[in-house]
């Protein structure tokens, strides 16, 4: 299934390349069809030579380019540079029609770094069959069904290319030498050239000296132009291009002009004084039967009516005039053959706001696009505009895209996938209109996903574009930007540590037994309350408990007892989460937690759950200027409130302390806290962690 799903998309994008070049051959025609008929009454080698830059045009994907082209004339710019190359013109771009729709994050790119709840980029592994199931789309199914027409219809043209000269060969079988390589035959009755690396001349029998002696004239010079290797790779071409009116008139149009170009060279041979014999041969081939089994890869005489007008009206052209049709066709072809220069003009990264803000909408419709039955529910992207190249009204836009996709629940983020790429967004914006996407690129799957990146991108940007780390902070601060505004937009929960007697009795004789003496005596009524969450609990194993009057907290793991962020004062233990900074698949703890008299402080303490041991993340010392900014109101100190957006990132609140008369009995080993502001970032790089102020 997988090798077939490859030979279709890799012979969908031919067949797409092949309309692009029929798109482009079609212009080239256009214009060389009006040059023709100004070079009217000019020698037909100058029409002639015209139609082999159409040929270039229909065969060949990549040119130079130069300022002066045809394709840069507002009746042609419809086309668009392919990336940020020159050499090539995309008028419908076959990535958004040809590259399956798949259902999972781990299909949208293969060999791009997926992110699975972490912000540490993993390459995903093989697809399992079930999950590489392609949906095809509409677009894709016409596509393909017009790929297999498109094929049937080439080998169609080519069997009757190949049946055709069999036939004519087999018809000549027979024939009398007459000397060379000029056969004559009674089984014909027009004369003919035949074959390929050593092509031979037939005659009828019957001719006049005069017919004799002008058909030898024109057949050779048919073959000293070599004609007969032009014109079926001519037919060649006409067969990729079998499906396009103007390609059948441009082979039709070159072969007359092949046909009179060699008229011109008879004339020019044996002088003006000829015409009449030569017209006059002509209308006698005329009258006979055309060549049997009439093959595209043999030379029979075509169009006699036309071509004896031109013999009659041939005279020989003054110099000047052959010099100035020379300049003219050298310059047709020219500006035929170029493609549009680099009229582009580049935006630093990052610095165009409505670009930017396009390139934002278009993901985020693309991942709605691709997730029709999303089981997330917020989507977040942040991207790095490497370069931004427009041409006339389009725009590209060569970036690297972080996008994320969140569930939530009373903690903060419950989960996130998403995937981090290099993508080329091209826009079309009509002056002073908005951007509207009309091709969205994305690397090709597995091994084909370095090849498509240097296929598509500016060599320039090649190495950035694989270097999915490169501005991966800014991405990541774009995506936790706007996460945190939704959440904060849509919850807000308060955290609570709710005290009960669960295990306590047992806590308390397990400290006794193993003579622990660092249990609060101070308060004569200090009640101690077990304050684990259950989540906490069912995760770790291990139970943390407060005293309702001291404030001082301890945790059980393992059958030992550890102080927990102990001070004197504040509220002591305020809130808790389970996090991984070391990655070692072993949760661990960071809490928040007050002390103090006078002067509040708040900190932030990480509990090693592998190696016991408590680290102080710093200490918030806030001063009066400080709790006045974030709005501290008398005895409702300051608190700090954790939310985890991943295992290597959590968000610092300040918090504000709520009394609940439901729980005053607690005292202490109850704690209400309602989120506030932004405070800090916590972020893990490798096992470093770094705290980091989110305030002005």
């Amino acid at each position: 299934m997988e090798i077939i799903e490859q030979l279709t998309l890799h012979s969908g994008k031919i067949f797409w390349q092949v309309i692009n070049l029929s798109l482009t051959g079609s212009m080239a025609i256009l214009a060389i069809l009006t040059v023709r008929l100004l070079l009217k009454k000019i020698p037909k080698r100058f029409s002639y030579a015209l139609w082999s830059v159409a040929a270039f045009r229909l065969v060949c994907p990549v040119s130079f380019s130069s300022a002066i082209s045809l394709f840069s004339l507002n009746l042609f710019r419809q086309a668009s540079l392919a990336g940020n190359r020159q050499d090539t013109l995309t008028y419908l771009p076959a990535d958004t029609v040809l590259v399956p729709v798949r259902q999972t994050i781990q299909e949208i790119a293969a060999s791009s770094a997926v992110y699975n709840g972490s912000l540490t980029p993993t390459l995903p592994p093989a697809l399992p069959a079930a999950d590489s199931a392609v949906q095809l789309s509409t677009n894709q199914i016409l596509v393909a069904a017009s790929l297999v027409f498109w094929l049937a219809g080439l080998t169609i043209m080519l069997l009757y290319g190949v049946i055709s000269y069999s036939k004519i060969k087999r018809h000549v079988v027979g024939c009398i030498r007459l000397s060379g390589n000029v056969f004559e035959s009674e089984r014909i009755t027009t004369p003919f050239i035949l074959g390929f690396f050593r092509p031979k001349i037939y005659l009828p029998i019957r001719l006049s000296e005069h017919e004799r002696i002008y058909i030898l004239q024109h057949e050779r010079f048919h073959i000293r132009r070599g004609d007969h290797l032009v014109k079926p790779l001519a037919f060649a071409v006409l067969a990729i291009h079998w499906f396009n009116p103007l390609a059948w008139l441009a082979y039709s149009s070159m072969l007359r002009d092949m046909e009179m170009r060699c008229d011109e060279a008879v004339l020019k041979m044996g002088g003006l004084t000829v015409k009449r014999h030569y017209s006059e041969s002509l209308l006698a081939l005329a009258t006979r039967t055309r060549l049997p089994a009439a093959s595209p890869l043999a030379f029979g005489e075509s169009g006699v009516k036309a071509r004896v007008k031109n013999v009659l009206q041939f005279h020989k052209p003054k110099t000047w005039i052959l010099l100035g049709a020379l300049v003219v066709c050298l310059g047709v072809v020219f500006i035929i053959a170029a493609n549009p220069a680099d009229h582009q003009s580049e935006w630093v990264p990052n610095d165009d706001r409505d670009l930017n803000e396009a390139v934002h909408q278009a993901v985020l419709a693309k991942i709605e696009q691709d997730y029709s039955d999303p089981q997330h529910e917020f989507v977040a992207e942040g991207h790095t505009v490497l370069q931004a190249v427009a041409s006339g009204n389009r725009v590209t836009a060569y970036a690297i895209v972080l996008e994320k996709r969140y569930t939530f629940n009373d903690q903060g983020v419950a989960h996130f996938s998403g995937s981090h790429m290099p993508v080329a967004l091209t826009f079309q914006k009509p002056d002073n209109q908005t951007y509207r996407l009309i091709e969205y690129w994305i690397p090709e799957d597995g091994t084909g996903y370095g090849r498509s990146i240097r296929r598509k991108f500016p060599e320039d940007l090649v190495d950035q574009a694989m270097n999915l780390p490169l501005f991966l902070d800014e991405r990541e601060l774009a995506c936790n930007t706007q996460v945190l505004d939704y959440y904060e937009a849509t919850y807000n929960p308060l955290h609570m540590l709710t005290g009960n007697q669960d295990y306590v009795a047992e806590f308390l004789n397990l400290a006794e037994d193993i003579g622990f003496d660092k249990l609060p005596r101070m308060y004569p009524d200090d009640i101690c309350y077990n304050v684990t969450p259950e989540y906490i609990e069912n995760q770790t194993g291990c139970m943390i408990f407060k005293y309702n009057e001291s404030c001082e907290s301890f945790l059980l793991a393992d059958g030992k007892i550890y102080p927990l962020g102990t001070g004197f004062g504040g509220f002591g233990l305020t809130d808790i989460q389970l996090c991984d900074f070391d990655r070692n698949g072993k949760e661990d703890l960071l809490y928040t937690y007050s002390w103090g008299s006078g002067m509040h402080r708040s900190e932030i303490g990480l509990f090693n759950l592998t190696t016991k041991e408590e680290t102080r993340l710093g200490s918030m010392n806030l001063t009066s200027e400080e709790m006045e900014k974030m709005g501290s109101l008398g005895f409702m100190m300051n608190e700090l409130y954790l939310m985890k957006l991943d295992e290597d990132h959590f968000v610092v609140y300040t918090a504000e302390y709520v009394h609940d008369s439901a729980y005053k009995n607690l005292g202490f080993a109850h704690i209400s806290l309602a989120r506030k502001e932004r405070f800090a970032a916590i972020t893990a790089d490798r096992g470093e962690i770094s705290l980091k102020p989110l305030l002005d």
